[in-house]
């Protein structure tokens, strides 16, 4: 267990530590029950402070369901996941690592619950994390691109070490776009940990890209840097689903 002045020093409370440690020394002023009672109040406080960071985090992350974890997915009936690939998934060896995640599947097979899930878990372990529609993605880039200012996107893209990209080349693209898409994803996979979900296989992406040279470069260097994961229908509509935009 942390010490009293090690939990204040946490609260930035250093004047506050230095004053316990000095009531500290023998003889000990404090009974026992006087330090169990300090220590409820500040694990309480540090707590809330933590909720508090990961609340504010999840928000800014644009995360769609901040209550998604490993033990609020639905693990029954056709819509299981084998536990050993989801045991896998939610460690966080693979964001250390930079390893990547491909979350496969029909609609509402609940791969958007499953990568906000991620996502939250991420978060908690303190790895700054942006979620985003390939469809926003693609606007993004396009306006960046229009704009002349594709190295401020890039600027903006660099800060995270997790990113997610819900609906994976689920709309058409242009072969400008296409090919700054390609850049994007081709960098991320060797350089942080990137999450897709798609309705479609890696073997499929070629139809959707400009150039078959350039998907055959995102599928060597992501796939071969990633735990593919096939999630199966019906979706998860027993699950209690909280999107941010209700809160």
């Amino acid at each position: 267990m942390e010490s009293i002045s090690t939990k204040l020093k946490r609260l930035k409370c250093s004047g506050g530590a230095e004053g316990f440690e000095s009531l500290n020394r023998p003889p000990n002023v404090l009974s026992k029950e006087t330090e169990e009672a300090l220590h409820f109040i500040l694990d309480y406080e540090l707590n809330k402070r933590e909720d508090t960071r990961i609340t504010k985090a999840i928000r800014d992350a644009h995360v769609p369901y901040f209550n998604a974890s490993q033990e609020t997915l639905m693990l029954t009936g056709p819509r299981k996941i084998k536990s050993q690939a989801l045991n896998a998934i939610f460690r966080p060896f693979w964001i250390n690592d930079s390893h990547n995640i491909l979350l496969q599947g029909v609609e509402k097979s609940g791969k958007t619950w499953v990568s906000s899930a991620l996502a939250v878990m991420a978060i908690r372990n303190k790895k700054k994390t942006y979620f985003v529609t390939f469809d926003k993605f693609i606007e993004d880039i396009a306006v960046a691109s229009v704009e002349g200012k594709m190295h401020e996107l890039y600027r903006v893209y660099d800060q995270f070490s997790v990113i997610v990209i819900d609906d994976w080349l689920e709309k058409s693209i242009t072969d400008l776009v296409g090919n700054f898409v390609i850049d994007f994803l081709c960098k991320w996979a060797s350089e942080k940990s990137v999450i897709l979900t798609s309705t479609m296989s890696p073997n499929e992406w070629q139809a959707k890209l400009p150039t078959s040279d350039g998907a055959a470069k995102i599928i060597q260097t992501f796939c071969n840097n990633s735990y593919p994961i096939e999630l199966m229908p019906p979706a998860y509509e027993d699950a209690e689903f909280i999107n941010m935009e209700d809160c």
